[in-house]
């Protein structure tokens, strides 16, 4: 049933996204950045450009996914390059725009510049090139009911890899090892693979925002933080835990309760409208009062 709500929700995206081609007067929209094609025609492989018209929409790729293509595209068809994807794409604007002038939509940050010069070499004047900045990504904003399904899931599988890790959690056992089992343990479950390098950082390199585990051993009575997220269908979790290895001394139980406080505070502060640095602002307050804004 989620599968079949996923196709559904799926062929709706092109349709909805043809709609932003008039506000800027475009005849076609260029997709080039990956996860955006996986989330407008369901394609999962590494190398796809997808071509959005006013009455059709066309993926191209090469030959090692022709069998994933006719398997996992919907709402639009396959194009297999046997010379380049740039080339069968121009060849198609070449041909199906031969007497007037394309104006096709691009994102400019998704876009090299090598990619569009040797794109501009193939069609040349036949093409206008009209920036169109985000309009995947606004789509993207607002989540479906199919999205929220496997985002849930996803979140429930990291919680669960966690919960099954604790074991692991002891004095020395390498971070290195520790990332290594919760990866490990991801795929087992389901997942295609981390959404991030996974962070285990112990002792003094607790504090480090974005710490890379190494080969240190984990050590009584110091603080470990465990970063790691899966990615499940294509939709990545995220999730942070600080563990106390022993009998926690007051002052680390303070840091945690206003911390929780904290937390709490700025989970109170989302609301629809709500802007991002009201939410900040509630959680600073809490550790201001504590005499740790300092640290955040």
């Amino acid at each position: 049933m989620v599968q079949n709500v996923l196709l559904n929700s799926g062929r709706s995206r092109i349709h909805r996204l043809r709609l932003s081609l008039s506000e800027h007067r475009a005849d076609a929209l260029l997709v080039t950045h990956l996860p955006n094609v996986r989330y407008l025609c369901g394609f999962s492989g590494s190398a796809a450009i997808l071509l959005i018209e006013s009455s059709r929409a066309t993926l191209f790729t090469d030959s090692r996914y022709m069998l994933q293509a006719r398997q996992e595209v919907h709402d639009a068809s396959v194009v297999i390059a046997r010379h380049g994807l740039l080339r069968a794409l121009g060849e198609m604007l070449q041909i199906g725009h031969r007497h007037g002038r394309l104006r096709l939509g691009y994102a400019p940050a998704q876009l090299t510049v090598a990619q569009k010069d040797a794109l501009q070499s193939i069609v040349g004047a036949r093409v206008r090139w009209i920036p169109a900045p985000g309009e995947v990504e606004r789509l993207r904003a607002v989540k479906d009911a199919a999205e929220l399904v496997v985002m849930r899931e996803a979140a429930l599988l990291i919680s669960d890899v966690w919960t099954a890790a604790r074991r692991h959690f002891k004095p020395g056992v390498c971070e290195l090892a520790l990332a290594a089992e919760l990866e490990r343990a991801m795929k087992l479950r389901g997942a295609s693979g981390p959404s991030f390098d996974t962070i285990v950082a112990s002792g003094p390199r607790s504090a480090w925002p974005h710490a890379q585990p190494t080969p240190k051993l984990l050590k009584k009575n110091e603080l470990v933080v465990l970063d790691q997220g899966a990615i499940l269908r294509g939709y990545c979790s995220d999730m942070t835990r600080t563990v106390f290895l022993g009998r926690a001394a007051g002052r680390v139980r303070g840091l945690y309760s206003a911390v929780f406080e904290a937390q709490q505070a700025a989970k109170a502060a989302i609301r629809p409208g709500a802007k991002a640095s009201d939410v900040d602002s509630a959680a600073r307050k809490v550790l201001r009062r504590h005499g740790f804004v300092r640290y955040f």
